[in-house]
């Protein structure tokens, strides 16, 4: 209650797990304007995703038998880009930034291929960052850092420009620099792609850059690439809003938006960034009516740029800050509860709190150590065979690898289990091997129209292997005639891509499956699959079942055209088939933030799988148990945590997290 009438200055509401956070925030909303006589338009609700935002937003309208409200809800990225562009319109300085013309924002597809052709530029970065997907996050994560330590940085994120580049770029298209673009495409700027070697460097053929200097690299090259295009990413909307509202001479723009906005109130306030805490607080300033909710146990999302530790000071910031607990658990049975709070106290960065159950019922934790892997595929297909019908279920994974594996044991015992990525189509669109038979059958399609594309062209030419330049390719822009041209005095090269070119022309005329056989047996990808394709961390029986969930895919299009559609917006057939039936799903802990489940079972809690390899320092451990937290308490009713003890002859450790709760 004192968090709902909680009425002036600043307040953070910290909100265990099925405690009611949202129907505090909702509660909180209708207090501030039927209690204190706030104007709804006065109010700003911001979270992290649309859906929650959306769901925020449902939620109020319904407590007030409403269907408009003039309250706004919205994401930080969506209230961030809006006071860019509104602050632009009225005449906000930006330095380091072209604001003549408005300000575009890159898709995530479009920051994809970006990076995409950058790693492309050599052997070496190809080798070492095949992710894309991680290499996005590894992006987002320096940007983040960068605003954490106070660095200036330049359009897109590029750090310490010096004066004569952030004229060179601001001034327009003739002051930039050369030999940095090629074959820009007049109907989309992103089809140029990204060389970044002088005019007489062979990318990744006569160095091997080390791991540190190639991320730095990497970041840069990214960092020209979005300037020249003249895109910002979602990093650079926040940079733009700080540069904006801190910058002096715009002190009439900021006092606009302090009096817009005079109430602002934050959903899942532990994934904060510094930069989105530092306009937040910039606009709540001087008053201070900052209302914020969130739990400081759930911070799972470090990688992304977030940092609980602005949670956890937030007094510092705010002297006298009214602090709320809400204290009761209604999600989960007593000993889910109990199990889960002696789980988190191991955690020294975090709020002290008493977390009680406020079920009757007890709930079910249990704990199996399994000799080996079969043995607890038995016990997790007969635990989900045992669940009715009308209540739902969850596998929840460290990390995605394990998924099929866990499916496929599930439908051993009867049990049809939906794997839910955190993307939809990631598993399969998003795999290397998926890449580059799609890569052909696009290359197919775009050659028959008589265009060009260099990103599936750099990505299948030597797959498998015809002895054509990287280089040569960049410089052909993508035309198969001129790399001809260039190689007509080489006989076995010409008959190659003669032969290349006529296969192309045969592709583009088959039926999705048929094509997919073409490829992967006539043109031989199948047969000799690239090493570079397949890392050496992933095994040969992998690559086959991607192929093979392909060939199913292949069967369920009417064309070509229509596959690569499906392909581009990341949707398989089979998953949306999947979603319909079966209550159960198999999804990873990052995944599961925010939903609830009546049975939980999480299997493969071994060090190295979760605390995971890579988390070595006290906080990555920390974010790790946090992590197995927020897994657990996703459970209503019924929660199984397994280990296993060997497989073959390897030998695996239960993970230490397993070890705290039964000591």
């Amino acid at each position: 209650m004192d968090a709902v009438m909680h009425a002036d200055g600043p307040c953070v509401v910290i909100a265990p797990p099925g405690s009611g956070k949202t129907k505090v925030l909702t509660l909180h909303i209708s207090t501030l304007i039927d209690c204190y006589g706030v104007l709804p338009e006065h109010i700003l609700v911001v979270t992290f995703t649309r859906a929650a935002a959306g769901q925020m937003r449902e939620r109020y309208l319904l407590c007030r038998d409403e269907v408009q409200t003039r309250v706004t809800f919205g994401t930080f990225h969506a209230v961030f880009y809006q006071i860019v562009r509104e602050s632009l319109q009225m005449g906000a300085v930006l330095n380091g930034y072209q604001t003549s013309q408005p300000l575009q924002i890159l898709s995530e597809k479009e920051k994809k291929q970006i990076l995409t052709s950058i790693v492309d530029q050599s052997e070496d970065r190809r080798s070492r960052f095949g992710d894309i997907d991680q290499l996005c996050a590894v992006v987002s994560r320096r940007k983040n850092r960068m605003e954490a330590e106070g660095m200036q940085e330049g359009a897109a994120g590029e750090a310490s420009l010096s004066a004569d580049e952030e004229k060179q770029y601001t001034e327009g298209e003739d002051n930039r620099p050369e030999g940095k673009r090629y074959s820009e495409g007049k109907d989309n700027a992103l089809k140029g792609k990204w060389y970044t070697g002088g005019k007489d460097d062979t990318p990744g053929e006569n160095r091997r850059e080390d791991e540190t200097e190639l991320e730095e690299s990497i970041y840069r090259d990214y960092c020209r690439a979005c300037r020249e295009l003249g895109r910002l990413d979602f990093e650079d909307i926040a940079d733009c809003c700080k540069r904006i509202l801190q910058d002096g001479r715009n002190e009439r723009i900021l006092a606009y938006w302090r009096d817009k906005y005079r109430y602002l109130l934050v959903d899942e306030f532990q994934d904060i960034s510094p930069v989105q805490f530092a306009i937040l607080r910039m606009i709540a300033a001087p008053n201070d009516r900052l209302f914020v909710v969130g739990d400081d146990d759930q911070s799972i999302y470090g990688f992304r740029g977030a940092d609980t530790k602005l949670m956890l000071t937030l007094p510092e910031y705010y002297h006298g800050m009214n602090i709320c607990r809400l204290t009761v658990n209604y999600r989960s049975g007593k000993k889910i509860v109990a199990a889960a709070r002696r789980l988190i106290e191991h955690n020294c960065l975090r709020y002290d709190k008493e977390i009680a159950a406020g079920k009757t019922e007890e709930g079910n934790v249990r704990v199996v150590v399994c000799p080996e892997k079969k043995t607890q595929m038995r016990i997790l297909g007969e635990t989900l065979l045992q669940i009715p019908a009308d209540e739902t279920a969850a596998v929840i994974l460290r990390t995605h690898a394990q998924a099929e594996e866990i499916k496929r044991a599930a439908a051993q015992f009867g049990v049809r289990a939906a794997v839910k990525q955190e993307k939809r189509g990631a598993g399969l669109y998003e795999h290397p091997v998926a890449k580059d038979v799609l890569a052909y059958l696009k290359l197919a399609v775009v050659s028959a129209s008589g265009k060009t594309d260099i990103e599936s062209l750099l990505r299948i030419v030597n797959k498998p292997y015809r002895g054509v330049s990287r280089h040569e390719v960049i410089r052909s822009g993508g035309s198969l005639g001129e790399l001809c041209r260039f190689y007509e005095e080489s006989a076995p090269l010409m008959g190659m891509l003669r032969l290349f070119q006529k296969q192309l022309s045969t592709l583009a005329g088959l039926p999705p499956s048929a094509a997919f056989s073409y490829v992967c047996r006539i043109i031989g990808y199948e047969w000799k699959m690239p090493g570079k394709t397949v890392k050496a961390t992933e095994r040969e029986t992998e690559a086959q079942s991607v192929l093979a969930l392909l060939l199913q895919e292949a069967g369920k299009m009417k064309s070509l055209d229509e596959w690569l559609a499906a392909a581009d917006s990341g949707v398989l057939l089979s998953e949306a088939q999947e979603e319909k039936q079966g209550h159960i799903l198999v999804l990873t802990m990052h995944a599961c933030k925010g939903l609830e489940f009546d049975h939980v079972v999480l299997p493969y809690l071994n060090e190295g799988v979760i605390p995971h390899k890579k988390a070595f320092l006290p906080e990555e451990l920390e974010e790790e148990r946090r992590l197995l937290y927020v897994a657990m308490t996703r459970a209503r009713k019924n929660l199984l945590m397994t280990c296993i003890h060997k497989q073959g002859d390897q030998k695996y450790q239960m993970s230490r997290f397993l070890r705290e709760l039964i000591e």
